[in-house]
């Protein structure tokens, strides 16, 4: 068979074969062999450019997947200690009002208080004053204190319109409207049922708005004193945490709930807090902060332990998680619905929302939270999982790469430290202020602020509907909120049963049945005991020591609303505490390990570069080496070798010259 490219000559087919015989390139030297057969070098052609061709596919599909997933997490172990992570911030907030306890608003507004009462005409002190004058001589206060307040607004009045629901509200003062008028004999409810009373509903609705318009129109809620003084108001806007947490046991040692829980605001209003983070910490440089931190600590000291919690450093407890029942924290709540202020609870449900978050994360309960439901006890089991990054990601990998801010990098205007829910919460509140700008520049009276006025009542109403019903579509791709790089992820698996009754078979053993005098009240067991006593007493005044008891059986105020046969039998006017008040929720780790997951870059260029020379060094053989080989070839040798034809043209050249001139020579003398 002919041998191909025997006859090949010149510089670049010597620079071929010269490569084609040192080259490390496996089967490059049969490709280029002169001296094989053609059918050999065209199968030795195709298997080099079929192996080729799958190293470079394999390494290019190499590239694109660590483009698309530049970040990869594992499992850095199963069996971190659960020590090392921190046991959540708790929230706890209960439903509706309760502005029994505004009597204590002289106390935490002590400085303004002592300047209104010094100039003030009243004899009696205010803390002999019956419930109604006292409700008369705060009003009075906040009209000497709050520009533009309007005489006939009332300080109850002024806090229905600042929490409730805008609409909802008017449709109460409708119904009382009606139901107060002795000229009208049809129910009350007719302006709301009837349709051909429909335009006279929309006008009696129309000139309620006008006037609450009208009453907070004038009002001026700009200045720091101001602010603080409404904040002093709507802190007793909630359940106080002194009624709603009724006994807290930390890790097996009953603590004060008063130095375990404070004060903190959520998206629903304020609530009760477990290990969350200051707000004066949380907040950066807010006024909204130290107001509420002055407000806080003198509430406290007014609370039953006061005492004990100017020696908290002497009190010896950690909140670094164990695993068990017993060492968690349990709450005994009571939500005291039968001292809940009319027209102030906006949930179908009977219990309270709770929250298991990070410690520094604002608690946004309309969307992070659970219920707890009265009559019941709630297990509430804590998994935690640690999430931590290496510095290399952070080196290498922008945060739009590794989709990923770390606490410190993404600075956000109101909070010290970055989370997700954090900078979520700001660009609702950011989006939610630029809709509502046109009507007024404020912030609701709960939300985190650092220089706006609380809204008033349309206006926070306003601002409620776009920041909770806001198309989060919308906000998707032109707000940068993305995930935390490291941190701790809490999920929770939660279980209930309902309270069992003191009978013969749990006396003296369960946490309500032990007949402990001291302990929360009501007590489940007062009624019994009481009773006996009674029948053994026959009339007399009973011992001083059951004066203390207290009975669960409790009786709601009257409802001017619904008071008909049938709401008296479905809600009767006296109930058991322990099955719509009383609630027992604990919450713990099951598990004395917990996962830690590390995020890291899912290559570097030192890794791609040495995964595609091994595809490339795996099917033809491809090194480093083989492309300098092949670099210094088709350079240094080329040259070469077209130095070397030159020298060997010129060398035949001349040799042919002169073979002539011999050849001309000895013609010359033979002829």
């Amino acid at each position: 068979m002919e041998r191909a490219g025997e006859n090949m000559s010149g510089p670049f087919p010597k620079t071929v074969r010269d490569l084609s015989d040192v080259s490390t390139v496996h089967g490059l030297r049969y490709v280029l062999n002169g001296k094989a057969c053609y059918l050999d070098r065209l199968l030795w052609t195709l298997i080099c450019v079929t192996a080729t061709g799958i190293g470079l596919f394999m390494s290019a599909q190499l590239w694109l997947h660590w483009q698309s997933n530049p970040v990869v997490t594992t499992i850095a172990t199963a069996s971190l200690p659960i020590t090392n992570l921190d046991f959540p911030a708790i929230t706890l907030c209960s439903p509706g009002n309760d502005i029994e306890s505004l009597t204590k608003l002289p106390l935490i507004l002590d400085g303004f208080w002592t300047e209104f009462w010094n100039n003030s005409e009243h004899e009696m002190a205010f803390e002999d004053m019956d419930r109604t004058s006292q409700g008369l001589v705060l009003t009075e206060f906040m009209i000497q204190m709050v520009p533009g307040w309007p005489l006939e607004l009332t300080l109850e009045e002024f806090l229905l319109h600042m929490t409730t629901d805008h609409d909802a509200l008017i449709k109460t003062f409708i119904i009382a409207k009606y139901l107060n008028d002795p000229l009208d004999k049809r129910p009350a409810f007719d302006i709301l049922l009837n349709p051909a009373r429909a335009n006279e509903m929309e006008q009696v609705q129309s000139d309620i708005k006008e006037k609450v318009k009208q009453l907070f129109s004038a009002m001026d809620f700009v200045s720091e004193q101001v602010h603080e003084i409404l904040l002093g108001v709507l802190w007793f806007t909630g359940l106080p945490c002194e009624k709603l947490l009724q006994t807290c046991v930390w890790k097996g040692r009953k603590i004060p709930c008063s130095l375990l829980f404070h004060l903190i605001p959520t998206d629903i209003g304020f609530c009760c807090s477990f290990n969350h983070d200051p707000l004066v910490v949380m907040l950066k440089n807010s006024s909204f902060a130290n107001i509420l931190q002055r407000i806080e600590n003198k509430y406290q000291d007014l609370g039953p332990g006061a005492q004990i919690r100017h020696q908290k450093r002497y009190i010896n407890y950690s909140f670094s998680p164990q695993a068990g029942k017993h060492n968690g924290l349990l709450v005994v709540l009571d939500m005291k619905s039968h001292d809940l202020t009319s027209t102030s609870v906006m949930e179908d449900f009977l219990g309270i929302h709770a929250s298991v978050t990070p410690k520094n994360q604002f608690p946004m309960m309309n969307s992070n939270s659970f219920l707890v439901s009265p009559g019941m006890e709630t297990q509430v089991e804590i998994t935690g999982k640690k999430i931590s990054a290496t510095a290399t990601l952070r080196n290498t990998l922008d945060p739009t790469e590794r989709n990923c801010f770390f606490t410190d990098e993404y600075p956000l205007q109101l909070f010290s430290n970055y989370t997700m829910t954090n900078c979520w919460m700001e660009c609702l509140m950011n989006l939610s202020k630029k809709a509502l700008r046109q009507h007024e520049t404020c912030i609701p009276w709960n939300f985190p602020t650092k220089i706006e006025p609380p809204c008033k009542p349309i206006s926070h109403q306003l601002f409620l509907e776009e920041f909770n019903y806001l198309d989060m579509n919308k906000i998707i791709g032109t707000e940068v909120c993305r995930p935390n790089c490291g941190g701790t992820e809490y999920t929770t698996s939660i279980s209930s049963a309902p309270f069992r009754p003191c009978t013969h078979a749990n006396f003296g053993l369960t946490r309500f049945c032990t007949l402990e005098r001291y302990g929360a009240k009501p007590q489940k067991w007062a009624d019994n005991v009481l009773e006996q006593y009674q029948e053994w007493l026959e009339g007399r005044d009973m011992p001083d020591y059951l004066l203390d008891l207290q009975s669960p059986q409790r009786t709601t105020k009257q409802d001017f609303i619904f008071h008909s046969e049938a709401q008296t039998r479905e809600f009767p006017g006296n109930y058991n505490a322990f099955d719509r008040d009383i609630a027992v929720i604990n919450f713990f780790f099951s598990h004395p390990v917990a996962i830690e997951l590390i995020s890291a870059p899912s290559m570097t260029w030192a890794q791609y570069v040495s995964s595609v020379g091994g595809l490339l060094g795996l099917f033809i053989g491809f090194s480093v080496i083989s492309g300098i080989e092949i670099l210094y070839w088709f350079t240094i040798g080329y040259a070469e070798n077209v130095h070397a034809d030159k020298r060997i043209r010129k060398i035949s050249v001349e040799s042919s010259k002169s073979q002539s001139t011999q050849n001309t020579s000895f013609s010359a003398f033979v002829g």
